[in-house]
């Protein structure tokens, strides 16, 4: 074995372009995404909804997500254990997801299948069960995860930090997948009435070897007497509190840990400088060299791990701080962290810092967009922001061509160290003293959520 010096320098990125794709649109208004992927053994279809956790009534939250969880549990003609043997029969995979912004109805399934499990899907979107049994086993599950929630101290962070970000009645305040006290008022026909109302809006996106493949013929049997020619959803609420840099303090007694979240509102997912807030939030703490985590956890030791970054809504969003550290660390990893956050807003980022993330983010670009089923992923994000059909390959070539002064322009114009909002989940016995001395903002004591 011979040993060499100085690591070997990466050679150049690859060619590579996002998979070509088409759109059509049935005569019912449904819209149709095809994406041809020649000798790929699996295929990848998607149903988008705009029947994201956004969209949710007032004191509803976490109906979305009953009702994408619910979507696997049948159809109006397949039970649950029917409906289990018809996937499995043809090897594929069918269950609903949500997020902020959409709904997701997904189906994996070899690509010799794809026929029979795409009327097994149109069936899910359009037909669903929503027994009364199943829906209650679901929304049973989901009180018990909250339940384990409640002395978990990252997910009590987490929530806490929302709270203190946004105003009470904002779509943002509240936990994408609801509360005890939302989820336990909600019942079958509050997720059917739903998720009825929000089938006025929808993108059928199929990924895969579609060799000798019809796709408007394949579907319009299937889709083309939905209606989904209507108007999109109405814009929450997101509006955000505001109050200054403070301290929210959560007490858990006897805690070893206290849990971080610190951060304010961000832009949402549209913006101009997508690219260079991306990149600067990597270096701050997105990648395990970035400038959080050698600080807290290389070189002072304070914790496994730290992370930091930008979560883009159609809406709006936000940026959050976030680790776990030894409780008699709590002051001075607060107040380390802040200062990262200061140090990149005020000095922007140099080009030797910023070299690895760049290469990093436009080598790593291709591999997120490998398979049928990330492709998929990725055509219902444009569907879902609006993103014109060229934004992958720009967006690389921008990742590519991003600059020390335009991340560093990111820092100054979208950190906010004078809005921080600081939550710390710990003994507050322990650490309230600490965190006062700190001088970082006034300490607010706060019941967990």
């Amino acid at each position: 074995m011979t040993l060499v010096e100085q690591r070997p320098a990466s050679g150049p990125p690859r060619e590579w372009r996002f998979p070509a794709f088409e759109r059509r649109r049935l005569d019912s208004g449904l819209h149709l995404i095809l994406c041809h992927l020649p000798g790929r053994p699996m295929t990848a279809a998607r149903v988008v909804l705009e029947a994201g956790a956004a969209t949710e009534p007032a004191g509803q939250g976490g109906l979305a997500a009953l009702a994408a969880r619910s979507l696997s549990e049948g159809t109006e003609a397949l039970d649950a254990h029917a409906f289990a043997e018809a996937t499995e029969a043809l090897g594929a995979e069918v269950r609903g997801e949500v997020s902020w912004d959409a709904m997701h109805v997904r189906l994996d399934v070899p690509a010799g299948r794809l026929a029979p499990a795409l009327a097994l899907l149109a069936d899910v979107v359009r037909r669903p069960g929503f027994r009364p049994a199943e829906v209650e086993r679901v929304r049973t599950e989901r009180l018990d995860q909250l339940a384990q929630e409640k002395v978990d101290p990252s997910a009590l962070a987490g929530k806490s930090f929302s709270r203190a970000v946004f105003v009470p009645d904002a779509a943002y305040a509240r936990p994408l997948q609801g509360t005890e006290a939302s989820v336990g008022g909600l019942d079958r026909d509050a997720i059917a009435e739903f998720y009825a109302g929000r089938l006025s809006s929808a993108t059928l996106i199929v990924v895969g070897d579609l060799s000798g493949v019809d796709g408007p013929k394949l579907a319009e049997p299937l889709f083309g007497s939905w209606d989904v020619d209507g108007a999109p959803a109405v814009s929450p609420v997101v509006d955000e509190a505001g109050g200054g840099r403070r301290i929210v303090l959560v007490d858990r007694p006897g805690s070893v840990q206290s849990a971080l979240s610190i951060g304010h509102a961000g832009p949402r997912r549209a913006i101009p400088d997508y690219v260079p807030v991306g990149t600067m939030a990597m270096v701050l703490g997105g990648v395990f060299g970035s400038r959080l985590n050698m600080k807290l956890r290389e070189e002072k030791g304070y914790t496994y791990g730290a992370q930091a970054g930008f979560d883009f809504r159609r809406h709006g969003g936000a940026f959050a701080a976030r680790s776990a550290v030894r409780t008699e660390d709590t002051a001075a990893a607060v107040a380390d962290a802040v200062g990262e956050i200061v140090r990149t807003h005020a000095e922007g980022i140099p080009e030797d810092e910023l070299a690895p993330v760049r290469e990093y983010r436009v080598g790593v670009y291709p591999i997120a967009y490998e398979r049928p089923a990330s492709i998929a992923m990725g055509l219902a994000d444009l569907v879902t922001h609006g993103l014109p059909d060229g934004w992958f390959d720009r967006m690389r070539a921008e990742i590519a061509g991003v600059s020390a002064e335009d991340v560093s322009a990111a820092a100054a114009a979208r950190l906010r160290p004078d809005d921080l909002a600081i939550v710390v989940v710990g003994d507050a016995e322990r650490i309230r003293g600490e965190l006062e001395a700190t001088g970082l903002g006034p300490v607010h004591d706060t019941p967990a959520p």
